[in-house]
């Protein structure tokens, strides 16, 4: 019920964000990441206010489990059998089919993907995900690669990526 009643649409957009992809993370890190489109800072604190949101004595932001599993269960109802039409993709399975088929979409904001959690093959497996993959992805703005290459042309990458975190590729592009 506390999320329904979140003052502002940003607050909601905050809320999933954080339930997604910054569990665990430095409040100050995500502050510096979605102020900008999510007026973080006011955010957070409207977010402990309606204990939605706990802060650790180490500034980590911390969500009870079923806050997270309500804002999971939230994104993928915006489209239940397609995870290319979810504003957020942080399956790692989901993930690597979106970027291994290219087939992102533009309602997609942000995208994590960790090569060790996916459960494939490993004899079908890429070598490399192509960069121009993401190209269809125009509202990108968090990006999470970790033990994932990319290679081929950033002519077509997401312009208004706020965080790009790619853990763990010795040989990195950028």
């Amino acid at each position: 019920m506390s999320y329904e009643y979140l003052p502002f649409v940003t607050y909601r957009e905050l809320f999933l964000h954080i339930a997604c992809f910054f569990i665990g993370e430095d409040e100050d890190y995500v502050v510096k990441i979605l102020e900008p489109d999510y007026c973080a800072t006011a955010g957070i604190v409207t977010l402990i206010k309606r204990c939605l949101l706990t802060v650790s004595p180490s500034k980590k932001l911390m969500m009870h489990g079923l806050f997270i599993d309500m804002a999971r269960r939230m994104v993928n109802e915006e489209s239940p059998g397609n995870p290319a039409k979810r504003s957020r993709i942080w399956c790692n399975n989901d993930s690597y089919t979106l970027l291994r088929q290219g087939k992102g979409s533009e309602t997609i904001e942000g995208l994590a993907l960790d090569m060790r959690l996916v459960r494939e093959e490993k004899d079908n497996m890429p070598e490399a995900f192509e960069a121009d993959s993401l190209a269809k992805m125009d509202n990108l703005k968090l990006l999470q690669l970790n033990y994932v290459e990319l290679s081929g042309s950033y002519d077509d990458f997401p312009e208004d990526l706020r965080w790009l975190s790619n853990w763990n590729y010795l040989n990195r592009p950028w």
